[in-house]
């Protein structure tokens, strides 16, 4: 009686199924995007290549929320800054700021986000520093507006990315962007008053975020 009481406390013992483990190139840029999320500021430039059209960027994000960002395109250079939820735009260098405050800027505009999709990646390979990584649906779409589907690159070096690539086949889309002077002193301020106007809400971004 005592061996038919036992026997069914030892069946529920039974070990249950292992966890499927995380693979090392997973949380190698899991780890890394996580550390770009955290830090306090970096340079980055860039560009974005859609269809026949190619925007070349480059700038400083500093936390929190603090964008310093210079964009050329068709020829022309825009000036984009950012400070919490008030930006400021100019059409042309050394030409008056345009003040807009939207309450969404920041989310928008956060050349952090790619960092915040990688750090939750689940496909990705490689080692030594290199890893190719793919993402898909809603994940693939907040990088590139109608995207299902990209694959991308990403160089880590200490622990930090300093190149990312990405692309999508549909829209085409192709993007580079590489990171530098990360965690270092690095101060984004607003322009001062005399230099800045009234503006007009800005939209929201047509290129996919750094």
């Amino acid at each position: 009686m005592i061996l038919g009481a036992v026997l069914p406390l030892l069946a529920g013992c039974e070990d249950a199924p292992a966890a499927t483990p995380v693979p090392a190139a997973v949380k190698s840029v899991r780890a890394a995007a996580s550390s770009m999320q955290a830090a306090t500021s970096f340079h980055f430039a860039g560009n974005f290549v859609a269809g026949t059209q190619t925007v070349t960027l480059s700038g400083v994000y500093s936390q929190p929320g603090r964008l310093d960002e210079t964009v050329q395109l068709a020829g022309r250079t825009f000036e984009f800054l950012l400070d919490g939820n008030t930006a400021y735009e100019r059409f042309a260098p050394g030409t008056r700021w345009e003040k807009v405050t939207r309450s969404s800027a920041g989310a928008l505009t956060d050349p952090r986000h790619a960092f915040a999709l990688l750090a939750a990646v689940d496909d990705a390979n490689g080692s030594g520093g290199k890893f190719t990584f793919t993402l898909s649906g809603d994940a693939a779409a907040s990088l590139v507006a109608g995207s299902s589907a990209l694959s991308g690159t990403v160089t880590v070096v200490s622990g930090k990315i300093v190149d990312l690539t990405y692309t999508s086949a549909s829209p085409a889309v192709n993007v580079h962007i590489t990171y530098s002077a990360v965690g270092t002193t690095a101060t984004v301020t607003p322009p001062p008053a005399k230099d800045v106007i009234s503006g007009t809400p800005l939209p929201s971004p047509a290129s996919p975020s750094p």
